[in-house]
């Protein structure tokens, strides 16, 4: 397994993105990347929202490796990368995780 990005919690591999040793595990696989969600009358990607809702994620660190995974393993995931919903996701998570 090639590391392709790593922080402090998290790491991207060629598959996926999971927590990084010695933190609680947790996978996503890059097949699963883009997966939405609607709250309310809007759609976001699914990740960013669940992550926060999780109380030992570290989600300056999640939303810089989800950032990094989806860069990083284009083309293993379907559909194509909304960049407004990623932005709107990844403030709704920001929001979430601050409550």
């Amino acid at each position: 397994m090639t590391v392709l990005f790593e922080n402090n919690q998290w790491r991207v591999t060629e598959t996926r993105l999971q927590t990084a040793p010695g933190t609680m595990q947790y996978e996503i696989d890059a097949h699963r990347l883009l997966e939405t969600t609607p709250r309310g009358a809007k759609t976001y990607y699914f990740w960013p929202v669940h992550m926060a809702e999780k109380l030992w994620v570290d989600y300056s660190d999640f939303q810089n490796a989800f950032i990094k995974a989806i860069d990083l393993l284009n083309g293993k995931y379907e559909g194509k990368l909304d960049s407004e919903m990623l932005e709107e996701s990844l403030a709704l998570g920001r929001g979430l995780k601050n409550r």
